[in-house]
């Protein structure tokens, strides 16, 4: 990945201050509209959830590797994750096709607030997510 330039400047015109829609900790439904893998130093699946009610869409991320125990137990949290939604060690399906059958599933979830360097955001708890 090519390193970004950095570039000097006194002009601010470009900056306003905004505001965002945010999500309270609860509970929430939304659905999965869209699923990226991320390769990088880390290689993670990523979830997006259109949050119903509001134009918020909230990621949820795992470790792309779904792994499970000898006895077909998930283990990694993707695996974990899928298993909510009827798929294990004994789905006949590549994760390619499970992906498509994924998009358009209606959850429910609960969110905590989480601080960050970059201020305070929204997290799904990722044990509460539920197909509906």
């Amino acid at each position: 990945m090519a390193k970004q330039e950095k570039i000097k400047t006194d002009s601010f015109e470009d900056i306003a201050f905004e505001t965002i829609e945010t999500l309270e900790d609860g509970k929430h439904t939304g659905t999965i509209s869209e699923i990226h893998r991320n390769k990088g130093e880390f290689d993670y699946t990523q979830y997006k959830i259109a949050v119903d009610g509001s134009n918020v869409k909230i990621n949820l991320s795992f470790p792309t590797r779904i792994t499970f125990t000898t006895k077909g137990e998930a283990s990694s949290e993707h695996a974990k994750f899928l298993s909510v939604f009827g798929f294990g060690m004994d789905s006949e399906k590549p994760y390619a096709d499970i992906k498509d059958e994924l998009l358009g599933k209606k959850v429910s979830f609960m969110t905590m607030q989480k601080k960050t360097d970059k201020g305070m955001f929204a997290e799904i708890v990722k044990e509460s997510v539920r197909k509906l």
